[in-house]
């Protein structure tokens, strides 16, 4: 007979349930502001990241110069996000696109209600107004041991 399965960790029970919080192909984050972070990880889910979730002065993000990637969104107005958390969102969303091999990423960001979605474009396509703001970050995902510490 096998030994019992220890019982769960409470902690990363927890950690895991917060991750999966919208459900499958939706990532989330707490970012080192203590901001939710929400990143979509398949077109479906970039759209409602980017049309459902994305709501006035929240901050949205995307890889520039037309890399395909993900879409990342900081559930927090863009006047109460500090840097860190800018830069933190920045590399998730480097991490999650064809840029992510590259020396330097440039991840695009703008407040959530530029984001648009222009009639007729394929499922996950969104255009963005004015003005926007661009960083260069390395791509890179939180650490596991708990996403608000530095790797």
């Amino acid at each position: 007979p096998r030994p019992p399965k220890p019982p769960p960790d409470p902690e990363e029970e927890a950690r895991k349930a917060f991750k999966r919080k919208y459900g499958k192909d939706i990532d989330c984050y707490r970012s080192p502001g203590g901001h939710e972070v929400v990143v979509g990880r398949s077109s479906k889910k970039n759209e409602f990241v980017s049309i459902k979730l994305a709501k006035g002065d929240m901050v949205w993000f995307h890889t520039d110069n037309r890399i395909p990637g993900s879409h990342v969104l900081i559930r927090a107005p863009m006047d109460s996000v500090a840097f860190e958390d800018i830069e933190f969102a920045a590399k998730i969303a480097a991490w999650h696109s064809k840029g992510k091999d590259m020396y330097e990423t440039p991840v695009m960001y703008c407040k959530g209600h530029q984001v648009r979605k222009p009639k007729g474009t394929p499922t996950g396509t969104v255009s963005t107004l004015p003005p926007t703001y661009s960083i260069m970050v390395k791509a890179g995902l939180p650490s596991e041991e708990g996403s608000d510490e530095e790797e």
